[in-house]
Formats: structure tokens, C-alpha cells, sequence
């Protein structure tokens, strides 16, 4: 069975203090129930696997933190946030990623990051906090100033990096439901960048899998060379192709017919001819 990813740890490989962490899934305490054993399996997007993940990051690392989660338990969202703060607060410098969702919870969790990244298509989405409740009167007026409670917060939370917007208005928006596209986060500082625009590091070392910067420090004769190499590897279908339809056409053809038309005397052999000429000529273009 594939395994889904909803959380990750990653140190890339030939990088200085870079840690990936991604949050794939709903934001839950325990995990779902396991029938083969009878079991529930460990949450990967718990505050405490979060926690063990982040304690084995060592102080002034870059962390980048990737999500699509479409939101999950609160409490544990928000025990998440503030991991990663005190992670920030020791050193280290922590870089968001909106994949797809950051719904919910998942965007309180985003809104720990010192820097986020949307990109185009995804989302934001922010409400009033909600649950399922049971119990007499008594218990269900508790219940709702508990989610008032959770409310205050979680506005308290995004106003923390929240511009041009008041608080007024973030509480109507988070009653009304607001789904947010990028660009509106931009707008009122949920987020610090749009689309494919990296944030520019000077002491970060070039990438050596970026092709741009493997064309800068080539010269024009190996760029040259390049570009004809791979004209010539998008080309060699075509001549494969070509040339068995040419030889099929020798092949289906009678040459006792008229030996100045051979290939072309039946119908069979003028059509292979035909068609594996025009696959000559189609290189011709390229």
C-alpha cells in the first residue's frame, strides 16, 4: 500500500542548515484507526510528533515549511504555531510554503513563518472556530463561550502580521467565512510572496541544479552545442520513423511494374513512401 505524506522530515543533501517539513494532512492529535491492528496509528501532524521533529533541528537552521492541509483540531494547530515560534526565537530562520490549502488551522500554523510563499492556485481560508457539542443548556453555553474564547485568539493570532486591515473587519471576514487567493493575502500580509518569486538570499550558495546559472558560466560554443544536441535527440524519431516506412514501402512494392517508379508502384508502397517522406520533410522544419 502507497504511503501518503502528511508529514515530513528532510535535510537536503549538500545544503547549509536547511530542514524541509511538510503538513499533508488534517491537523489531529491521534491518528486514524488502523484495522490490521486493531490500533490507531501515530499522528504525523500531532503537536507532539511535530515537537520531536523540531528538537532535532539544531538552532540557526533554515527551516521551510511546507502545507496543504485543509485544517484540522485547534489545539493542536495552535501548539504547532507556537512550537515553531520558539523555534524562530532560538535562532532559527523559518520559511513558509502554501502548496495548495492553508485552511483553517493549517493557516494559523503558516502564520509562524517569518517569510511565506503562496503559490498560483492556492488558498487561505479563515473562520470562526466550530465543533460538535452535546449536553444540557448549561453545557452548550459553555461550549459557545469556549469557541468565542477560540475566536479572540485566533484574531489575536492573525493580527499579529496582518496590514492594512483592521480588526474589525478580519472578525467579519472570519464570521462571514473568507476564502483568500493570493494576492489578497499579499494585500493584507498574510503572506510576503506570489507565484515563482524566490526570496534572495546573498549568502546562499548558487544552486548547482539551477540551469540558469549553469548557462551563465557556460560559453556560447557549449550552449551552442547543447541546443543542437537536443534538436538532434527531438529529431531522431523522426528519422527512425522515416526510414522504416521507406523501407516498407521497397519492401509491399513490385519492381517489375516500372523499375524507374520503384516504391511507389502499388498503392501500399506509395502510401508507406509518402509518409515516411514526410517525416524527412518535418526535420527539415525543426
Amino acid at each position: 500500500m502507497q504511503h501518503k505524506t502528511k508529514f515530513r522530515f528532510e535535510q537536503l543533501s549538500g545544503s547549509s542548515g536547511v530542514h524541509k517539513l511538510y503538513v499533508y494532512d488534517d491537523v489531529r492529535a491521534q491518528g486514524k484507526f488502523d484495522w490490521d491492528s486493531w490500533d490507531y496509528k501515530e499522528s504525523e501532524t500531532s503537536a507532539k510528533y511535530f515537537r520531536d521533529q523540531l528538537d532535532a533541528i539544531p538552532n540557526g537552521s533554515t527551516i521551510e515549511l511546507h502545507v496543504n492541509s485543509a485544517g484540522g483540531e485547534v489545539g493542536e494547530g495552535v501548539a504547532i504555531y507556537n512550537l515553531l515560534r520558539q523555534k524562530a526565537e532560538s535562532g532559527c530562520r523559518v520559511i513558509g510554503y502554501v502548496d495548495g490549502m492553508a485552511y483553517s488551522v493549517a493557516m494559523d500554523i503558516i502564520m509562524a513563518c517569518d517569510e511565506i510563499h503562496m503559490g498560483l492556485g492556492t488558498s487561505m481560508f479563515l473562520h470562526n472556530p466550530w465543533t460538535y457539542a452535546q449536553g444540557n443548556a448549561d453545557q452548550l453555553r459553555a461550549m459557545a463561550d469556549q469557541l468565542d474564547a477560540l475566536g479572540d485568539a485566533s484574531a489575536q493570532l492573525y493580527m499579529s502580521r496582518a496590514k492594512n486591515l483592521t480588526e474589525e473587519e478580519l472578525r467579519q471576514m472570519m464570521k462571514k467565512e473568507t476564502m483568500l487567493a493570493p494576492d489578497t493575502c499579499l494585500e493584507y500580509g498574510f503572506c510576503d510572496f506570489v507565484g515563482e518569486q524566490k526570496f534572495y538570499d546573498p549568502d546562499e550558495p548558487d544552486d548547482p541544479m539551477d540551469p540558469d546559472d549553469d548557462n551563465e558560466k557556460e560559453g556560447i560554443g557549449t550552449q551552442i552545442y547543447k541546443h543542437l544536441m537536443n534538436g538532434v535527440t527531438h529529431m531522431l524519431p523522426f528519422v527512425v520513423g522515416g526510414g522504416i516506412l521507406i523501407a516498407l514501402a521497397f519492401l509491399f512494392d513490385d519492381y517489375n511494374i516500372n523499375p524507374s517508379n520503384f516504391g511507389m508502384n502499388t498503392a501500399l508502397a506509395a502510401f508507406f513512401k509518402t509518409v515516411g517522406g514526410a517525416a524527412f520533410n518535418v526535420i527539415l522544419y525543426i
